[in-house]
């Protein structure tokens, strides 16, 4: 029996490890719009100065801005990278809350964006982090829903 139990408590310490610490969310079915496709935070335990990033998959049309709205913590700024690394050229700015980054040329479909927020003054206690995405399509002027990036730190223990 004690057996039993201690390789149940196995499994479930495995199967825990494996499920991820972020959710992203989108419009489902939707290929024409950008959406999140994924989040992380290094380190992914509470802790004062983490950095948090999450995926734009850009899909439909070109894009020229995107609006973050974010958690209710301070962070030092926004870096934008693609799916390989290369810096993205973008006017960042933190105001209140919300994040706006304008792109320095148009991000084409295909492209997988790395939105990077930088020293989050996160809570010492396990947290989610609510990230809300926007984005302007090339020659418009209004925003379209991305989606929402949910980003969980985890007890330590």
């Amino acid at each position: 029996m004690k057996k039993l139990i201690s390789s149940g408590a196995a499994f479930a310490l495995i199967l825990a490890s494996s499920i991820s610490a972020a959710e992203a969310t989108g419009i489902p079915g939707d290929s024409k719009s950008p959406h999140i496709v994924g989040g992380r935070s290094y380190p992914d335990y509470p802790t004062w100065r983490a950095f948090h990033d999450f995926d734009v998959h850009v899909e439909g049309e070109a894009i020229s801005e995107l609006s973050i709205q974010l958690p209710p913590v301070r962070v030092k700024g926004i870096e934008v990278s693609s799916q390989s690394g290369e810096k993205i050229e973008a006017t960042t700015s933190v105001k209140g809350g919300k994040a706006t980054v304008v792109f320095s040329k148009p991000v084409v479909a295909g492209t997988v964006l790395t939105i990077s927020v930088l020293e989050v003054e996160a809570s010492i206690y396990p947290s989610n982090y609510i990230y809300r995405v926007y984005a302007k399509k090339v020659g418009q002027s209004s925003d379209r829903k991305v989606g929402t990036a949910n980003i969980q730190t985890l007890p330590r223990w």
